[in-house]
């Protein structure tokens, strides 16, 4: 998605209008807050160093766009603010990606001249908070990447939990559920594409591969 249409429905969720690309969902972490559609799929799906955490949350400003695109595999602008940071919870360790609505700390910063005098005064305008007051709803972006250490020393990104494997109640993603069942030793032959990817589609070998693991479970319990 180009950053256009991202800072396009960025401006529309701030006026209280509806998106047009669809770039942002609510956040399931955060009430009041939206995810970023797509962000999660440019952090790496291997638990980053804390250098690379600092990395990937480091705010960026116009003068570092032009390398921000080679440096990095996302180029949405509209997370330039943002920082990136380390967590956990009863779930387990993840990756936050926080971009607090910074609007209001743009202020408009004009030189005024003394009369008949060399001596000029700077003003600081806050046009974000006046536009803030008037008219807008500021919000923040927010969401998670988790990840989870499946028996070898390696924190890979996790999709669903055991329990959420086994909740047959609630809809789940395909793709997430593929890759978390492929995460736990279960391979998909005839869902791999060519590339090497999963198709995300809810067929035999994916409905097969999770009814084994629900029933390795009741075993498990017995």
């Amino acid at each position: 998605m180009h950053a256009a249409q991202s800072e396009s429905d960025a401006l529309k969720l701030y006026m209280g209008m509806p998106q047009v690309n669809n770039t942002f969902t609510p956040s399931r972490y955060k009430d009041g807050a939206f995810e970023l559609r797509g962000y999660n799929e440019t952090l790496p799906d291997i638990m980053p160093s804390d250098d690379e955490i600092n990395y990937y949350g480091q705010p960026l400003n116009w003068d570092e766009f032009e390398g921000f695109n080679t440096l990095k595999p996302m180029d949405d602008f509209v997370m330039g603010r943002h920082t990136v940071k380390s967590n956990s919870d009863e779930r387990g360790s993840y990756i936050e990606y926080i971009d607090e609505f910074d609007f209001d700390t743009y202020k408009y910063k004009t030189d005024v001249g003394f009369p008949l005098t060399d001596t000029k005064l700077d003003i600081n305008i806050p046009v974000g908070d006046m536009l803030d007051k008037t008219f807008g709803k500021p919000y923040s972006i927010y969401g998670r990447k988790y990840y989870k250490d499946y028996g070898d020393g390696v924190n890979r990104a996790m999709y669903y939990t055991d329990s959420e494997l086994s909740d047959n109640t609630a809809d789940k993603d395909t793709l997430g559920l593929q890759r978390e069942l492929r995460n736990r030793g279960y391979e998909f032959p005839g869902s791999t594409k060519e590339n090497g990817t999963l198709d995300g589609v809810m067929g035999d070998e994916t409905k097969k591969a999770l009814a084994e693991y629900q029933a390795s479970q009741i075993k498990t319990k017995k």
